[in-house]
């Protein structure tokens, strides 16, 4: 009976598989992508004041943010190659054999928020909140909230994580039924490493995997024992090879 059970665990993922993939570059301009993004602009703009949300560089700053979430969401996919569902491929991330290099949650929390420091923000502020930290499946995301606001309860919560590239923006009823609360330690830590307007390319990690056998074992990379980890070695050939690949460019979109 386990046997079975087994198999058709492998077959069911197999399944699955196939109908998972990292978004394309041209995925950011289908029809789709261009209807979320131009909402997700609408939510933000309402979430400033009244006497803001006319500005001119406020709705720039606005579609820029809603930009930069979808297009860098689907680098960050691009870069981690997705195999499987996304609660699948963590198995595969986890796994002593480093089937793939990246992919948990707080991965793609770190790798979209380096993509929206890209510039300075006036308008708003990024965030870090996790859900369900207390019953052993948190998850980790991002949101955006105007900026002075301190809370994800002012803000539009998401993450590229759960589709695989592709923002997911959670409901502020499901958040509240699902413990959502502050992350302000990953927050500054991620603001220290990526400042606005930061010039690293979209194969920067914040963190790489250790060589000490433990699969969750992380280190700063730019420490020494990062950067001449296995993966700390990794991450600086990936990135030398896709600023070649792009002629200097910092990502792909």
């Amino acid at each position: 009976m386990k046997y079975f059970f087994s198999l058709f665990l492998l077959v069911a993922a197999l399944l699955l598989s196939s109908c998972v993939s990292a978004p394309d570059v041209s995925y950011a301009e289908s029809r789709v992508c261009r209807t979320e993004r131009a909402e997700l602009k609408a939510r933000l703009i309402n979430l400033l004041p009244q006497e803001q949300r006319t500005l001119p560089d406020a709705q720039e700053e606005a579609e820029w943010l809603a930009d930069a979430a979808h297009k860098g969401s689907a680098a960050v996919a691009r870069v981690n190659k997705p195999m499987l569902p996304s609660w699948l491929n963590n198995r595969l991330v986890n796994s002593s054999g480093s089937i793939r290099e990246r992919g948990l949650c707080w991965h793609y929390q770190h790798d979209v928020y380096r993509e929206l420091r890209r510039r300075p923000l006036h308008y708003f502020r990024i965030g870090c909140c996790v859900l369900d930290q207390h019953d052993g499946s948190e998850h980790h995301c991002l949101y955006l909230s105007p900026r002075g606001a301190h809370s994800w309860r002012q803000g539009v919560v998401f993450c590229a994580w759960w589709r695989s590239g592709k923002v997911k923006i959670w409901p502020k009823s499901t958040l509240e039924r699902r413990d959502c609360t502050e992350e302000p330690e990953a927050a500054a830590f991620l603001a220290r490493i990526y400042p606005e307007g930061h010039n690293y390319p979209m194969e920067h990690w914040a963190k790489v995997r250790s060589d000490s056998g433990n699969m969750r074992d992380y280190l700063y990379s730019a420490a020494p024992d990062g950067a001449a980890s296995r993966q700390g070695q990794l991450m600086y050939r990936n990135m030398r090879e896709g600023l070649q690949r792009r002629g200097g460019k910092l990502t792909d979109y």
